[in-house]
């Protein structure tokens, strides 16, 4: 019972010193606003465009040679967890033969995480054209974005291409790219 009269006292001490103005305030005043926090939202729905600079390792020829590359990609971010996206990737000199190589792919881009670090899968099919053959292919990999604004992201993505056809058109890639996402409204 001390403690709630204590307690009381106290409220009652910081009504006293706080003058008759604030008590008619506070007692008129019946509204209450809610501000928003304005924080951004980097999972909203929206179209993005991305371009990648890459690397490759074919281990098709078990030469593991190493070629760079670039990459473009186009999406949509349907859901703040899901993301279906397209890609094209040009390799330079991929195969013993020293002859460029270009996939393309539709894939599906699982994110785990929605605020400014969003690690995410993907998985999708394809075709790889690398003299000198070509096939269709599985694509699976991961990484993640890095949101530096809710419209620009950078980040790297590590996927590998599996041709179930041949043992000869199969690649990893090593991706560091930069992404414009525009709203959808």
């Amino acid at each position: 019972m001390r403690k709630i009269i204590a307690l009381f006292g106290c409220a009652l001490g910081l009504f006293a010193v706080s003058g008759p103005g604030y008590a008619a305030e506070t007692t008129t005043e019946t509204t209450v606003t809610v501000q928003e926090s304005g924080s951004p939202d980097y999972a909203k729905d929206a179209i993005y465009v991305g371009l990648d600079g890459l690397a490759a390792i074919d281990d098709g020829f078990n030469s593991n040679r190493l070629s760079g590359g670039v990459g473009v990609r186009a999406g949509w971010r349907l859901h703040p967890h899901v993301a279906l996206e397209a890609d094209y990737n040009f390799y330079h000199d991929l195969n013993p033969d020293e002859e460029d190589g270009w996939s393309a792919s539709a894939n599906v881009k699982p994110y785990v995480l929605t605020g400014r670090f969003q690690p995410f899968f993907l998985a999708g099919l394809g075709y790889l054209q690398h003299e000198p053959s070509g096939d269709f292919v599985f694509r699976f990999g991961f990484g993640f974005d890095a949101c530096l604004t809710e419209h620009w992201a950078v980040g790297p993505e590590i996927a590998y291409l599996v041709a179930p056809e041949s043992d000869e058109d199969n690649i990893f890639t090593f991706a560091l790219g930069i992404t414009y996402k525009a709203t959808v409204k």
